[in-house]
């Protein structure tokens, strides 16, 4: 990828989050680096190897979907070389469910570097939230939780 260090962190956000809602995890790999950080209030996890990576991808969707999103908008909201081959931006994360929020929107950090093979991968999350404890000791980030819907809403 080439281009301003705001258009490729876009590029990683869009075609993960794509790849998430359509539960094409295996397409994320081109994204996302193993091993990964994800850094949260609680302490730091590392996703070792692509079976961690697999099961982290799984429980956002798996929360996505309890939370019946239909969308899943991440939006840089800045976005800098730190080095030639290294870029740290934050986005902005939006979970809706037919143009409602499931959630309220919340800022997370990632580090992208540039890896041996050419392509931009996120090698740390930065997510200013405690993570969620899977099966299997895994922890993933929890974003808040989900917004009461009023009675007669969407889905109700």
């Amino acid at each position: 990828m080439t281009g301003s260090a705001t258009a490729i962190y876009q590029r990683n956000l869009d075609a993960v989050s794509t790849a998430l809602m359509s539960g094409f995890f295996e397409s994320c790999f081109a994204h996302m680096a193993v091993p990964h950080v994800l850094q949260a209030v609680d302490g730091e996890h590392v996703a070792a190897c692509d079976a961690d990576m697999l099961s982290m991808l799984t429980a956002i969707r798996d929360h996505l979907r309890r939370a019946r999103a239909t969308h899943y908008v991440r939006l840089c909201t800045g976005a800098a070389f730190t080095a030639p081959d290294r870029i740290e931006g934050r986005h902005d994360t939006h979970a809706l469910c037919n143009g409602h929020y499931c959630h309220t929107p919340y800022t997370i950090e990632m580090v992208l570097e540039r890896q041996a093979d050419g392509l931009w991968r996120v090698t740390r999350t930065i997510a200013d939230q405690p993570t969620l404890t899977l099966p299997g000791a895994h922890k993933v980030y929890a974003p808040p939780p989900f917004a009461p819907r009023p009675a007669g809403g969407p889905l109700n």
